[in-house]
């Protein structure tokens, strides 16, 4: 029997498949399996697979054969959504012993047994630290332990939605919500490890509970869907900050507001936009329109000055004029978005845009990509400026490298440099003797850096 003893897991795609990838990962070591940052020798190499663009596609396949050459003796198992919809062609790659697709996520080491490996020792390894990589890690950055200052807990699994150009919901079936009382379970033990910020992440989060009263919407107003459990976690845990993912705007429960108030919900709003023009919207088969959007979004920032409102904008989709594109400029401007998370088109069998005639020209998605990143930059700017001079709370992660912290910082100090997040999604970096990881405390903020800001840290 082969034994397992060491194992690497590496990451791509979502916040749901992060959130996964940990609980594959205490799975693993709660069977005495010690995991150790990917790229290392080890008997099992796990990849967590993405298929939502062709890159996605490309990046697993790349992400398969790297884990193959790098560990030839290994046991190498592939998980995730490209897994799910390309078994034949993942199994057909040299080196892979295992396609566990999502269904088998759950049952990993059940499934990794019935293939004959000896797992551990069916103990947890006292001292054992649990390392993932995602993929910007995988491609030679520093993995990170699991047992860290923010986690990812899944809420749902699953769409039921239809929108023209998506693959998800083949790839991971219908809208199903955990338990309330799993979720709070598992928020109170990541909480009693020292985990002070949980994201609360899923296929399509605002669907919460819909499966679980059907679709009787008074039930949902009652507590079963996602605000209720909100409220459960805010009532039942100690944990420090919740932190919500992607929204989708048709689903929008103006009742959010008065749960932000509480202090503890993060003041952070990702709001799924996908295009700024009504026509394009449509042809995407999305279930709302700018105005609506719109309308959400005041009532974000009337219930919560400084609320960061980030979102999600395809470029590129069959049929968009330049027109069209410059709607969605146009409207993103209006908005002034804190941060926007660019997918340019990609056609997937199986759903209804790849069929659609009006295939847009790669160069033309390139160039209409690059205008909105340079959009994106010029927003994310005007977003942090606001705050200089403001006292930030910050979830202070890590020390940062001293070489990166003096040409972030522009100076000489010796005392090192910390990094953390704060509530409204602001990444601030500042000096402070102490150690100071896992801790929140403020910072003031003094100066932008790329992609963040530089700031005081306060006693």
């Amino acid at each position: 029997m082969r034994r397992i003893r060491t194992a690497s897991i590496a990451t791509l795609g979502c916040k749901l498949n992060q959130s996964e990838s940990d609980q594959m990962a205490r799975r693993l070591a709660e069977a005495g399996v010690r995991l150790v940052p990917f790229g290392e020798a080890a008997d099992l190499c796990l990849i967590n697979s993405c298929t939502v663009t062709h890159i996605g596609d490309r990046k697993s396949r790349q992400l398969i054969r790297q884990a193959v050459r790098a560990n030839p003796e290994a046991f190498v198992a592939v998980a995730g959504c490209y897994a799910e919809l390309e078994a034949e062609s993942v199994a057909a790659i040299p080196g892979v012993g295992a396609v566990l697709g999502n269904r088998g996520k759950e049952r990993l080491v059940e499934v990794l047994r019935e293939k004959g490996l000896d797992l551990g020792n069916g103990q947890i390894l006292p001292g054992s630290s649990v390392w993932l990589a995602d993929a910007t890690q995988a491609a030679g950055r520093e993995a990170r332990p699991a047992a860290r200052t923010r986690a990812f807990v899944k809420i749902q699994e699953g769409c039921d939605n239809r929108c023209s150009y998506c693959i998800v919901p083949q790839a991971r079936g219908k809208g199903r919500s955990r338990p309330g009382d799993e979720v709070v379970g598992e928020i109170r033990a990541l909480s009693a490890e020292g985990c002070r910020e949980i994201v609360l992440t899923g296929v399509n989060i605002t669907a919460y509970g819909r499966d679980r009263g059907s679709a009787d919407l008074a039930k949902i107003a009652r507590g079963m869907g996602l605000h209720g459990l909100i409220e459960r976690i805010l009532a039942e845990t100690e944990l420090s900050r919740l932190r919500l993912s992607s929204l989708q705007p048709e689903d929008w429960d103006p009742r959010f507001c008065d749960l932000w108030r509480s202090g503890r919900l993060c003041r952070q709003l990702h709001l799924s936009l996908q295009s700024g023009s009504d026509p394009v919207l449509r042809r995407m088969r999305r279930r709302y329109n700018g105005d609506r959007y719109r309308r959400i979004v005041g009532e974000a920032r009337d219930a919560l000055p400084g609320v960061a409102i980030t979102t999600d904008v395809i470029v590129g989709f069959p049929g968009e004029t330049e027109a069209e594109q410059l709607e969605t400029e146009s409207f993103l401007r209006d908005i002034g978005f804190a941060g926007l998370h660019l997918f340019k088109y990609s056609p997937r069998a199986g759903t209804a845009a790849a069929e659609m005639a009006g295939q847009v020209d790669p160069r033309v998605k390139q160039e209409r990509s690059r205008r909105l990143i340079d959009l994106g930059r010029e927003m994310g700017d005007v977003f942090r400026a606001g705050f200089e001079g403001s006292v930030l709370s910050v979830l202070w992660e890590e020390r940062v490298p001293e070489a990166e912290a003096r040409k972030l910082l522009n100076d000489a100090s010796e005392v090192p440099c910390w990094s953390g997040l704060s509530d409204n999604y602001i990444r601030v970096y500042a000096r402070n003797p102490r150690e100071v990881a896992g801790t929140i405390g403020g910072a003031r903020v003094e100066s932008l850096v790329p992609e963040g800001v530089a700031g005081v840290a306060l006693r």
